[in-house]
Parts: C-alpha cells; structure tokens; sequence
C-alpha cells in the first residue's frame, strides 16, 4: 500500500489537462482496489494491510477531501495561521 501512495506523486505530475487536480486520488485507490483483488483471487483472503490500513485511509482521504471542497472556515484560519 506504501507503493501505492507513493505513486500518487508521480500520477500527480501529470498535465492538468489530463486529470483534473483531484482525479489522481481515484487512480491510486484504484491501484489499490487490484491489490486486494489479487489477494482474492490468489490467496482468497484478504491481506491484513488491506483490512486495517484501507478503511484508515478512506477516511482519511474523505475527511481531507471535505475540507478542502467545503473550505470550512474554521479550518481555513487554521491554515492561514500555519502559512502565515
């Protein structure tokens, strides 16, 4: 799952006329979707990473995701007070 996080870095790195700013998050998710297909597939079960960090990182993700959409105001002084 670290690899897959790491190549959202590079997926990023795309021309914004390609993927939108926040579309690279779906191709990484993706790639981790095939991870635990594959274990389904190969071991039929499902690798504990997949169990625990998936449902982490999901969250995680949507949490950010409605901050960044919604710009709360709250968490907007907060970011401004960090970037000065």
């Amino acid at each position: 799952m670290f690899g897959n996080r790491v190549y959202r870095c590079g997926l990023g790195r795309f021309s914004p006329s390609l993927l939108s700013s926040k579309a690279f998050y779906v191709g990484v998710d993706f790639l981790i979707l095939l991870g635990v297909v594959r274990d389904l597939i190969v071991t039929r079960t499902i690798h504990r990473v997949y169990v625990y960090g998936l449902p982490a990182i999901v969250l995680g993700q949507a949490v950010v995701m409605y901050t960044d959409l919604n710009q709360l105001p709250g968490w907007m002084r907060i970011a401004h007070a960090i970037l000065g």
